[in-house]
């Protein structure tokens, strides 16, 4: 029996309606207790089963979409929530004025550092990303002040927020009630060494770096090897960077290409890899992340080939589930593949403890329970 029959609205307009952390961990957990609505854009062939959804239209210019947010209000009101919880920093302009109209509580999902964030935007000049700052933290101040709770994805930026009451740390750990975790390595062939990456396709999340790496396993190494990517480019422009690079490397026959897949039929096909790859570069935004793909490679059993972030040891290192290496030496990161590649009992073994730390620590089940908490609290 649902506690009330006023909807939790889970609310996005700058991500999908079954995004992975909103629908998947956020929504479906609270839908066990509260109705749960949820309120997006529908993209990439999604879906949303088992709760109601409004669906909304995307806009893909950030600024438009910004300007012509408050036009969903109206929706909201039409609900009579009980809770709007937002999950998008873009939001927050209209958060209050949504409380007003429609006397719901307001929660805030911070997915990210947004104030980092806003600092490493190099296309923007240094004293102008200083002066958006400055208005942000103003307009973040007068919001959250006035809102009824803040949720953070990552330990890491709590201290930005400690000072603001009702503050809940619920991390972006995976769910192990799936049916495509493993716990067992993919047996090693002669034949072919197979990688994966999944997740945002972006320049400073090593794109280029894994491609790089795969050239070197292939000329310098000698061994056949195979990268599956799944996930979106960051733009076109790096998609045909990456492109033009697999052509000049002379690597069409060992790279893949799949854009981004149902999660499920992602997980699938990242089953059949060996290795995974978390090649962030050292920035202090990346820096100060877990990213859930580390997770998602051990529930799979899969050893990671990382960049050596010193937030990650608490994680890959801990958990003896990986290797570290400089993401900018190519020649380095292939040697470390191949060391484990000619090493199966030590890719069963890492395969093996990653599996077990989230089994034990690293689980949605835990974030969970400080949700619940969380929302009897706020409710």
């Amino acid at each position: 029996m649902k506690l009330d029959q006023k909807p939790i609205v889970m609310f996005t307009t700058m991500h999908t309606a079954n995004d992975h952390r909103i629908y998947y961990k956020e929504a479906r957990s609270l839908n066990k207790k509260y109705p749960v609505v949820v309120v997006a854009p529908l993209r990439n062939n999604g879906r949303v089963t088992d709760m109601p959804h409004k669906r909304i239209s995307y806009i893909p210019n950030r600024l438009l979409r910004f300007i012509t947010n408050i036009r969903h209000i109206p929706t909201l009101w039409k609900m009579k929530p009980r809770v709007v919880h937002i999950h998008d920093p873009e939001l927050l302009p209209i958060a209050l004025l949504i409380k007003i109209i429609t006397r719901a509580k307001i929660i805030y999902d911070a997915h990210e550092n947004q104030h980092l964030d806003i600092l490493q935007k190099d296309w923007l000049a240094a004293p102008v990303r200083k002066i958006i700052l400055t208005i942000y933290r103003a307009l973040e101040y007068i919001v959250l002040k006035n809102s009824d709770g803040i949720i953070l994805a990552e330990d890491s930026f709590i201290h930005t927020y400690k000072n603001y009451k009702n503050v809940e740390i619920i991390r972006n750990y995976p769910i192990v009630d799936v049916p495509y975790k493993s716990d067992e390595a993919v047996p090693v062939s002669p034949d072919i060494i197979r990688l994966g990456y999944i997740g945002s396709v972006q320049r400073i999340r090593g794109a280029l770096e894994m491609l790089h790496a795969v050239a070197n396993i292939k000329n310098t190494f000698g061994r056949k090897t195979h990268l599956d990517i799944i996930g979106a480019f960051e733009n076109d422009d790096l998609r045909r960077e990456a492109e033009q690079l697999i052509t000049s490397l002379d690597i069409e026959d060992c790279v893949q290409l799949h854009g981004i897949l149902p999660h499920e039929s992602a997980m699938k096909l990242l089953k059949k890899v060996h290795i995974g790859f978390a090649l962030f570069h050292p920035l202090p935004t990346l820096e100060r992340i877990l990213p859930v793909k580390l997770y998602e490679y051990m529930i799979m059993s899969k050893p990671i080939v990382a960049s050596d972030i010193h937030l990650w040891h608490s994680v890959i290192g801990e958990s003896n589930c990986g290797i570290f290496v400089d993401p900018f030496d190519a020649k380095q990161i292939a040697q470390a593949i191949v060391s484990l590649y000619e090493n199966p009992s030590q890719i069963e073994k890492m395969g093996r403890n990653g599996f077990t730390a989230v089994m034990e620590t690293f689980n949605w089940e835990s974030q969970e329970r400080l949700l619940f908490n969380f929302y009897e609290k706020i409710i």
